[in-house]
């Protein structure tokens, strides 16, 4: 399981009153890049490595987000998610002789610390956008030491909040 994810929202530009007021800074496109795509890349990268070697096969799952499709405020964080879930298919392909299977999940607007962050506006325009008119959760990640049914879930397998 791979998952990076570092919001640092902004507008491209700001313009009030037909004066500039900013632009996107390009500290803070990359910061989100190198977090989201390059470390992504990275995760990936080694993990493939050992299992290609290794020759038992494995399973790579990728987390994108629905925000892949673009939100206003998002450009970076937005294209980093249509990045990943671009890999994730080219790794399919190219992993596939090794039998490595690769996946993405893109799960739609979570409650989590990076969301609690963001503007109660913007969180109440995603909410309005979701079906349900709520964020999803859940209670842990699974990780290598805690991966039982019991200790974990997932959007994916969470049916009270999946929907559509």
């Amino acid at each position: 399981m791979n998952n990076a994810g570092l919001m640092r929202d902004g507008m491209l530009i700001k313009v009030k009153d037909g004066e500039l007021q900013a632009k996107m800074g390009l500290d803070q496109f990359r910061s989100v890049f190198d977090v989201n795509v390059t470390g992504t890349f990275l995760c990936t990268r080694e993990a493939a490595a050992i299992m290609a070697l290794q020759g038992e096969g494995g399973v790579i799952v990728n987390i994108s987000s629905v925000s892949r499709a673009g939100n206003m405020g998002q450009t970076n964080y937005s294209a980093t998610k249509a990045s990943v879930a671009t890999m994730v298919v080219t790794w399919a392909g190219e992993l596939a002789r090794h039998g490595i299977r690769v996946g993405g999940i893109a799960p739609g607007v979570i409650a989590t610390d990076m969301t609690a962050q963001m503007k109660p506006e913007a969180v109440e325009r995603m909410v309005k956008a979701v079906p349900l008119r709520r964020l999803g959760k859940w209670k842990k990640w699974p990780t290598p030491y805690n991966t039982s049914s019991k200790t974990t879930s997932s959007p994916a397998g969470s049916s009270k909040w999946m929907a559509g």
